[in-house]
């Protein structure tokens, strides 16, 4: 560990879990992005989102290498709770990374520690909210997460955290909870999708025809329904695949209900969920991506789908905005479905001529972007705010 700063991780996932989506990838390309200038540590669960048995890849409460972490995979119960303890008490760290804040072992312990233990009180904290602070998402158990919100408040604790931003808006929702004084480091999350030069060509687009995915857990906040009450009203052959975890049952069969009643020519296809390596290979079998959820911080699965060329329509509660300007999709108002239905009928009635030419500006797009963004540098100078 001689010569680089040691950054403490504890996030409730990792590698090689995916069912957590968007938040694990986002850690997993901040390590690799940062791994020459720091040394990472990671304390995580030793079984993916949902799942009651560890990963057959690990052993439970080892360290093992996993890219470019030393990762501790940890067991449910009390003994983790203690591991957890002496590690923060015992590491000598020079950073704190928590990854997401409403998780009781793995976000608010670590904090509660970091009071408790006075050797820890002037460590360097940095906490990434992953969206948790949207309205949207404080309404799912509201109670407990005011009462989290309280406690961080009137501790002190807030105040001597860097909170991790991946845009203007969720650097907002952050100052709306936190308060005005919130120090805030605003970076982006970082997509890294490999291997995309093997990628097959995309299917032909016949009009009158289309193929769509959606890659995201199926959760209220996603807001499935609003797609699928859009595509209640559209006239054509229709194929739309869904993949993630479900993270909602009431809301799924309240979904299954919507499906089962789509006219003749609207098939929805559950798939199931889908390891970071296959991600690239579903999306490039469609036409589409769509996903028009409520509020994102980012949208990881946006930003692979325009990566691998497939034009998106999306909500326009994302970071991603102006996409019909850009050609590479539509950011579409959500207040009303009429908006939906209209971009839904004309990715339709769409031809081939016209669909490739939003798949290569799609690549364009996002190419443009990720070199304009300094993101090692914008990261590094996220670790020096904790010493401001």
């Amino acid at each position: 560990m001689a010569g680089k700063p040691v950054v403490l991780v504890v996030s409730e996932g990792y590698l090689p879990g995916f069912k957590f989506g968007g938040p694990v990838r986002s850690l997993s390309n901040m390590i690799s992005l940062l791994a020459d200038r720091f040394n990472f540590l990671v304390l995580t669960a030793d079984r993916d989102l949902g799942e009651k048995v560890p990963y057959k890849s690990v052993t439970s409460n080892s360290w093992k290498e996993m890219q470019e972490a030393r990762v501790l995979y940890l067991s449910p119960g009390i003994r983790s709770i203690h591991q957890i303890y002496r590690l923060i008490k015992y590491t000598d760290f020079d950073f704190l990374y928590i990854n997401g804040i409403f998780s009781p072992r793995f976000n608010l312990l670590p904090l509660f520690f970091c009071l408790l233990i006075s050797s820890c009180r002037k460590k360097n904290i940095i906490l990434a909210p992953r969206g948790a602070f949207s309205p949207k998402y404080l309404k799912k158990g509201f109670l407990k997460k005011k009462i989290c919100i309280i406690l961080g408040r009137s501790s002190g604790l807030f105040k001597k955290i860097v909170w991790h931003s991946a845009s203007a808006h969720e650097a907002e929702d952050t100052r709306n909870v936190v308060g005005r004084y919130a120090k805030i480091c605003l970076a982006p999350n970082i997509s890294l999708l490999k291997n995309l030069q093997n990628l097959s060509d995309p299917p032909q687009k016949k009009t009158g025809c289309l193929r769509m995915a959606y890659m995201a857990r199926i959760a209220h906040e996603k807001n499935l329904m609003g797609v699928l009450d859009a595509l209640n009203h559209v006239k054509g052959h229709v194929e739309f695949n869904l993949y993630g975890v479900i993270d909602d049952m009431d809301y799924w069969e309240q979904c299954k209900k919507k499906i089962e009643d789509l006219p003749s020519g609207i098939f929805v296809n559950y798939q199931g969920a889908v390891n970071h390596n296959e991600v690239a290979s579903k999306l490039r079998q469609h036409h589409f991506f769509c996903m028009l959820s409520f509020a994102e911080n980012f949208g990881h699965s946006i930003a692979e789908a325009l990566q691998v060329g497939l034009p998106v329509i999306i909500s326009n509660n994302t970071p991603w905005k102006n996409l019909k300007d850009q050609g590479v999709g539509w950011d579409v108002p959500i207040s009303t479905n009429r908006n939906t239905i209209s971009v839904l009928q004309e990715c339709i009635d769409m031809d081939d001529s016209k669909f490739l030419s939003m798949c290569r500006n799609a690549k364009k797009f996002v190419s443009k972007r990720q070199q304009a963004e300094d993101t090692a540098g914008v990261y590094i100078r996220m670790f020096n705010m904790v010493h401001a």
